[in-house]
């Protein structure tokens, strides 16, 4: 900004000259004849201009300073009254207990299976294709498993791409599964079919397919160890679904 305000104040200096101390050079004449059609001292607008951007680069570094400690008093400020909201939020805690926790589950506990009850409240959130659900606890390191009654080819493919793209936004099981109910065959065996709809989300390495007398199971390769602790969602402490629970 000063550099600026310099040469302002420079050609200020020289339009000075040329309009009022030369006036005969033909520089000077056509300052003059610009002046003239302007009506207006050139050297008194750039002299006007360059002192203002100099003003405004000298007050700016006292502006920066004082939002800088305005800054500074809100944070202190809101630290200040952290505690308070802090015993607010606790209270309000004890009053609507997480109802993906059992009665008397830890703080400790609740605090390291976050990942989990997110991942159930995706399962809980994933909209599927009528007669299409999510089933907890299929078995044994089976958190989530696809139940697929009665649909169409087209169907099918819908549910269990949103299944696919469900499985990937949370940390990897070790395992999933998707069962076959009374579905329309397809011209496409149901192995090749789920193993084609889930490299749309997961690499091929990342997989493979198992297929089953009537379902159809994708073990990971790579699945997140915090699963290992969970083979089972109803004794892990942090959710627990009925026996036969499913998600629609």
């Amino acid at each position: 900004m000063r550099p600026l305000a310099l040469l302002f104040l420079a050609s200020s200096a020289a339009l000075w000259w040329l309009s009022v101390m030369d006036r005969v050079s033909p520089i000077a004449l056509s300052v003059v004849e610009l002046e003239t059609r302007l009506g207006c001292k050139l050297y008194l607008a750039s002299a006007g201009l360059g002192l203002l951007l100099f003003l405004s680069s000298i007050l700016r570094p006292s502006n920066r300073g004082r939002s800088v400690s305005t800054s500074r008093a809100a944070a202190s400020s809101a630290q200040q009254e952290s505690p308070w909201q802090s015993r607010q939020g606790s209270g309000s805690s004890q009053h609507a207990p997480d109802p993906f926790l059992p009665r008397g589950t830890s703080k400790t506990t609740a605090e390291q299976g976050e990942w989990l009850r997110d991942a159930v409240r995706q399962a809980r959130s994933l909209r599927l294709e009528p007669g299409a659900t999510v089933k907890l606890d299929d078995a044994a390191n089976v958190p989530f498993a696809l139940l697929l009654e009665g649909l169409t080819p087209e169907r099918v493919r819908r549910a269990v791409d949103a299944f696919a793209g469900f499985l990937l936004r949370i940390p990897t099981p070790t395992r999933a599964r998707v069962h076959f109910i009374d579905c329309l065959r397809s011209p496409v065996p149901q192995h090749r079919q789920i193993n084609g709809l889930f490299r749309r989300h997961f690499a091929a390495g990342d997989f493979r397919v198992v297929s089953q007398e009537s379902w159809v199971d994708v073990l990971f390769t790579h699945p997140d160890p915090r699963w290992e602790a969970y083979p089972w969602l109803a004794e892990s402490g942090v959710f627990y679904p009925d026996s036969n629970r499913s998600i629609s």
